[in-house]
Parts: structure tokens; sequence; C-alpha cells
């Protein structure tokens, strides 16, 4: 998958950020200690019962999400990149980021 990696300059240093397209519709990254570990897409077949069970029960799929990761040994991941400073430099750059695993979400009784 290619992601924009932009180089940061802020009061710690400098750092790294990973972003997905601006036409990544239905897509997120899924960061741990900033750095993406999972790629999240809603609109995949795996997917379609989640989506289904969303608009069913109008629940936010953020909450679902991080709440899946928490159950499954990943307490301190985020769908945010939380990282503050001055951008110097971007480059889109090709990432084995593997999909978050559709048996995650198996507590919900989809």
């Amino acid at each position: 998958m290619i992601v924009e990696v932009r180089h940061h300059i802020g009061f710690k240093g400098f750092f790294k950020s990973y972003h997905l397209s601006d036409f990544a519709y239905g897509e997120w990254l899924i960061y741990q200690n900033n750095y993406p570990i999972f790629h999240f897409h809603i609109f995949t077949p795996e997917f379609q019962s989640l989506l289904a069970y969303i608009k069913e029960r109008a629940v936010e799929l953020e909450v679902l999400v991080l709440d899946a990761l928490h159950q499954n040994g990943f307490p301190d991941c985020t769908l945010s990149d939380e990282h503050f400073g001055i951008c110097y430099k971007s480059k889109m750059q090709n990432m084995k980021i593997p999909l978050l695993p559709a048996s995650f979400f198996q507590h919900l009784a989809l």
C-alpha cells in the first residue's frame, strides 16, 4: 500500500508521520506509538456485516474499532497520528501494512 510519509521537526526533535491519500474513502491507518500497524477498509467484503451492524445500531465506527483493538490486546492503539511540528519533507512510500483482521469483531455477534 502506498502511504505518504511526512518528515517533521518539533519540540521533541525530528519525527515522521504516516498518512493515507486524501482519496482513501472508508480507509484508516491504526497507529501504535505513532507508527501504522494495521490498515482498515470498511468497504472490503469481510467487513460487510460490520457495516450493516453500524447502520442498524447507529454506532460510531471509531468506537467499535478501538473497542475491538482493546479487547484483542492492543490497548494503546489510536486512529490518529498525534504529532505536532513543521513538515519539511514529504514523500510517497510503499509499505506493507497488514489489514485489520475481521476476527477482531467476532465479539459483536454480527
